[in-house]
């Protein structure tokens, strides 16, 4: 059985979790925010991510993709930054929400390029890539799912993609290394993860129930239909992921002068 607790950025799902008992029935799915970022975001978060937590496996990576309004006289990031130079204060960037993974990566390439790019939160992806089709902003980051469709058609251009190689859905756009990106941490993924105190052994069959499913010929084909890509690390891999995206975080945030509460 799977039940959504939403809000405060995933927090209230997060708590939830975090207060059950460690018997592997009660499951965290969790994206990057949950896990790494939201404890520099909230004063008060009520828990430790890193120590609340035994990690299960990340099962998958969501690339993300910067895209701009097809209207934007720019067919690439270099073109589009020095258009958006040439416009201060009259471009802007949408994100899903304040605080979540792709408008703090925005804002870290708004920062990286010099842009001077205003942020416009908006109630989820799909709201920020209609406001982007719509030409209400100009510069969004997401994943391949929520725009590849809209590239096809020319209404998006797609970019730069933060996976380390070109994607198969989206093979003609860069990677961020090969845009000089290299140094923004764009990582967005889902996470499994279990109370604190769940024994190694059920983590680890856990692990390996997940992982299978993911490698059945369906779930592959809708992680590459998606620009996804299936990581299924073990359960020591993730929580050494957890620990170096935090120092990033931790490091990279409080330049931004992002906070939640």
């Amino acid at each position: 059985m799977s039940i959504a607790l939403v809000g405060a950025t995933g927090n209230i799902g997060t708590r939830h979790v975090e207060q059950s008992p460690p018997d592997g029935y009660t499951l965290l799915m969790a994206a990057s925010n949950n896990l790494v970022i939201n404890q520099f975001l909230f004063k008060n978060l009520g828990f430790d991510p890193l120590k609340s937590f035994e990690p299960v496996t990340i099962l998958v990576n969501v690339p993300s993709v910067i895209y701009s309004a097809g209207r934007v006289p720019a067919r690439s990031l270099q073109e589009f930054t020095a258009w958006a130079r040439s416009q201060p204060g009259k471009v802007n960037y949408g994100s899903p929400g304040s605080g979540s993974t792709p408008h703090l990566s925005a804002e870290a390439i708004n920062r990286a390029f010099n842009l001077g790019m205003q942020h416009v939160p908006y109630k989820g992806a799909s709201q920020a890539v209609a406001a982007l089709l719509a030409g209400e902003v100009q510069f969004y980051l997401g994943g391949a799912g929520v725009g590849a469709a809209h590239v096809k058609e020319g209404k998006l251009r797609a970019l730069a993609v933060s996976n380390p190689t070109r994607l198969q859905a989206m093979p003609e756009v860069p990677t961020f290394a090969e845009v000089g990106l290299s140094a923004i941490n764009a990582s967005n993924w889902w996470a499994v993860a279990a109370p604190a105190g769940t024994p190694r052994a059920i983590t680890a069959r856990l692990q390996t129930a997940f992982c299978k499913a993911l490698g059945e010929p369906d779930a592959k084909a809708r992680l590459v239909q998606f620009g996804n890509i299936a990581i299924c690390n073990t359960p020591a891999e993730m929580a050494r992921q957890l620990a170096e995206e935090a120092a990033y975080w931790e490091k990279t945030l409080p330049g931004m002068g992002v906070s939640i509460d």
